[in-house]
């Protein structure tokens, strides 16, 4: 179980920042932990048949520990960060590992379709990182700190 005392003044600080008037809840916050917790998970070296299953197989029980012991401290969405961290596994999955074939382009998501980006991308992401950029950035460095204080390695790019 954490514990806040253990925690230095910056994740101290994040966390009763969160617990203050619910923003925990926010969907920029949901995002910035999402991608900090996907960033931990490890990527298989070599292309695997399903990522979905990978994902589902190695590393969900782990995320969902990281993201209960983020939870334990302040109250989250865990609904949303879930769904998040694995888009966010499945777009660095694929941008480790990029399909052979292409496809289809679409004029509207022709970036998302070449960089294979489908998996991690969708509207409401893209919508609130054009609108909360500099606060997913803080939520996204504070939620990286915080795991590191609670000593968090589990293989991925930390």
């Amino acid at each position: 179980m954490a514990t806040i005392s253990l925690l230095n003044a910056e994740s101290i600080e994040f966390v009763n920042k969160l617990a203050s008037n619910n923003q925990g809840k926010s969907l920029a916050v949901s995002i910035g932990i999402a991608k900090a917790i996907s960033a931990v998970l490890p990527l298989p070296s070599s292309p695997v048949e399903s990522p979905e299953q990978q994902y589902r197989l190695t590393c969900s029980i782990t995320a969902l520990m990281l993201l209960s012991r983020i939870n334990e401290l302040v109250l989250v969405d865990t609904t949303t960060i879930e769904a998040y961290i694995r888009k966010f596994y499945l777009a660095r999955y694929y941008a480790a590992h990029p399909p052979l074939l292409l496809c289809c382009l679409s004029p509207a998501t022709a970036v998302q379709d070449f960089f294979s980006l489908q998996m991690g991308v969708d509207e409401t992401l893209m919508e609130a990182l054009q609108q909360h950029t500099l606060r997913i950035t803080q939520y996204h460095n504070s939620a990286r700190t915080l795991l590191q204080e609670l000593n968090v390695t589990v293989g991925g790019d930390a």
